[in-house]
């Protein structure tokens, strides 16, 4: 392999996260606007993790205009995408109703999915315990299609 060849290999994937490392960096410091502009441009192209973080920015109004219809759709994004934090907040907007229309059979899937798919036994026992809870307002139709739904589920890339 020629060596320019190897190097643009090497160096694409770095290119991918110099933006989002420094957005962070800017987060971190307070400086959204700075943020915004490392990270946004890597939402748009469809990366997860920044997509997840732009709908963070939208949910609680870090350095944009607190929006949770964008941040619903930033969250639907990334956790179509298979990111499990995304998947965790967009189950809890739809059972909430909030930036989206209220839907139990929607929130029940999507916490289902992140249950299912998190390493964490803690954070896997908080979405079933909401899911349970949920159940208790569903008809058995609805539990038993947000369960086919989610256990056909798979990420899109």
């Amino acid at each position: 392999m020629k060596p320019s060849i190897l190097a643009l290999i090497l160096l694409v994937p770095l290119t991918v996260w110099a933006g989002y490392e420094e957005g962070i960096a800017a987060y971190n410091k307070g400086d959204y606007s700075t943020a915004i502009a490392e990270i946004e441009p890597l939402a748009m192209k469809g990366n997860a993790r920044a997509q997840y973080f732009i709908a963070t920015l939208y949910r609680y109004g870090h350095g944009k205009l607190r929006d949770q219809a964008q941040a619903a759709e930033w969250f639907r994004k990334a956790a179509e995408q298979g990111h499990l934090e995304s998947q965790y907040h967009l189950g809890l907007l739809y059972r909430n109703g909030e930036g989206v229309k209220r839907d139990r059979v929607a929130a029940h899937m999507w916490l289902s999915v992140f249950a299912a798919a998190t390493g964490s036994y803690r954070d896997s026992l908080y979405a079933k315990d909401a899911v349970r809870k949920m159940e208790r307002e569903m008809s058995e139709e609805d539990i038993a299609r947000a369960k086919r739904m989610a256990s056909e589920w798979t990420p899109r890339k």
